[in-house]
């Protein structure tokens, strides 16, 4: 398996491929190193925009470990990165439930998209309640105001 994975690391996936699918056929993985496989395979996927196969690596890691809410904000990202804003919400609604606190910034970025200011809003304040110390969190917020504001948007942050 750390063959396989280094060889993906380095850029050779065709020879990461065959050794992963030997090891995959020939060995017993655990479903932690199943998952951290499909993991790297789905970023990789992500970093090459390849959004369908990214999301099947994701998906399949996330049915060996639905509770695992950082699985399900990476697939919301690869969505969100591929414009599919429903799959994204669904996705980052998932991680939030699964106590990826992250995700609510990403769900704020997915309400932002769709127009819906007020939701946006919610979002972002939420993610900066539960990551106070996070500057991406709080500049998602605090642009979010500044843009209702600016626009005579009166949101209703909850």
């Amino acid at each position: 398996l750390e063959l396989g994975l280094q060889r993906l690391a380095a850029g050779d996936p065709g020879s990461s491929r065959r050794h992963l699918e030997w090891t995959i056929a020939s060995c017993h993985l655990t479903t932690s190193n199943q998952v951290r496989m499909l993991r790297l395979l789905g970023e990789r996927a992500h970093a090459a925009r390849a959004w369908h196969e990214a999301a099947a690596h994701f998906r399949n890691a996330i049915d060996l470990d639905p509770a695992d809410g950082t699985l399900h904000n990476r697939l919301g990202l690869v969505w969100l990165e591929a414009r599919e804003l429903d799959r994204a919400a669904a996705a980052f609604g998932d991680a939030v439930t699964h106590g990826c606190h992250l995700a609510h910034t990403n769900l704020g970025i997915c309400h932002q998209r769709r127009g819906d200011a007020d939701q946006a809003l919610r979002a972002f304040a939420r993610a900066v309640e539960l990551l106070p110390l996070d500057p991406i969190a709080r500049q998602n917020h605090d642009a979010m105001q500044a843009f209702c504001r600016n626009s005579g948007l009166a949101p209703n942050p909850g």
